[in-house]
């Protein structure tokens, strides 16, 4: 099963907690994406330069519902983890 997890929030009696902010961390990511472009796009208006346009580089796809809807918080006993791991 995938799980989009936020920031950890905590940890207590066994159930890790998320904080409620992954969707608006991925919506910043975005925006952030869209700064260089934008400064980009800037440059070569203020330049007069012939360049093609991609706008299909500024559109973002919706966002799958583990990021709309995300897990906030895992019960380890209940789910019967007993260890965690990453990856990267």
């Amino acid at each position: 099963m995938f799980h989009s997890l936020g920031l950890t929030k905590s940890f207590s009696n066994g159930t890790l907690t998320f904080k409620d902010d992954l969707f608006d961390n991925v919506n910043e990511a975005e925006q952030n994406y869209l700064a260089p472009l934008d400064g980009a796009d800037k440059y070569v208006e203020d330049n007069g330069l012939d360049l093609p346009e991609y706008p299909e580089v500024r559109a973002f796809l919706e966002l799958p519902e583990p990021i709309s809807d995300p897990t906030l918080s895992i019960d380890f006993s209940e789910n019967n983890i007993t260890s965690v791991g990453h990856w990267f």
